[in-house]
């Protein structure tokens, strides 16, 4: 049996902070699998993420969809009736990302983020991931209440979650919370814990060197 081609989605930009953080360790714990169970391939759809993930020895490929994908894409992902859609795949079999995963003969589809681009997924299977549920926990937030941010993370989840194959979670919680509001099956739902930045995960050899009382001037 051969490897499954596993199609990696980088979706976030440097400037997210903790969300690209944590989608560069996911990528890079996905890059470690043994090779003779996967084979990764990388995409990012933001061109400057390309030269940084080279620095971590990630090949990413870069995606570019203009206006008109785009905007086809997010028609295309909400038409629910049967009958206009295999008329549609009758002109044009895949969507624009679809497309291009297919191309390059992809098995599986891991999102790094809870990105809309799964929702675009009509043949793949697909992991996705959900960092929080903090529009759930703290509504009263302006951040979450204004600009429709809540119709929209909600409307995303309630689309993406029941279809994905496999969903990750930061903890035993996410999990739990993950099954009451949006009632997936407990068993497609798997903890992958948080990470620090690599960049400041420092190596064994740095640890053994660094007295955090002398650094800090502790006197306990």
């Amino acid at each position: 049996m051969r490897p499954i081609r596993l199609a990696v989605i980088f979706d976030q930009q440097i400037s997210s902070g903790g969300g690209f953080q944590q989608a560069l360790n996911a990528a890079l714990l996905a890059k470690s699998l043994p090779d003779s169970l996967v084979e990764c391939v990388f995409f990012t759809n933001h061109h400057q993420s390309v030269a940084l993930l080279s620095t971590f020895d990630i090949p990413a490929h870069y995606i570019k969809f203009n206006i008109f994908q785009r905007l086809w894409a997010r028609v295309r992902g909400s038409i629910t009736n049967t009958l206009v859609i295999k008329g549609i795949k009758r002109i044009q079999k895949y969507g624009p990302l679809e497309r291009i995963l297919i191309k390059n003969r992809i098995d599986l589809v891991y999102f790094l983020s809870p990105t809309i681009f799964a929702k675009y997924l009509e043949h793949l299977n697909y992991i996705t991931t959900v960092w929080d549920l903090c529009h759930r926990d703290d509504l009263e937030f302006p951040e979450v209440r204004s600009g429709r941010e809540f119709e929209a993370r909600d409307s995303n989840y309630h689309s993406i979650l029941p279809r994905a194959t496999a969903i990750l979670v930061d903890s035993e919680i996410g999990r739990e919370n993950v099954v009451r509001r949006y009632a997936i099956d407990f068993e497609r739902i798997h903890v992958l814990p948080f990470e620090a930045s690599v960049t400041s995960q420092l190596s064994n050899q740095s640890k053994s060197n660094v007295n955090i009382r002398l650094k800090f001037n502790l006197d306990f």
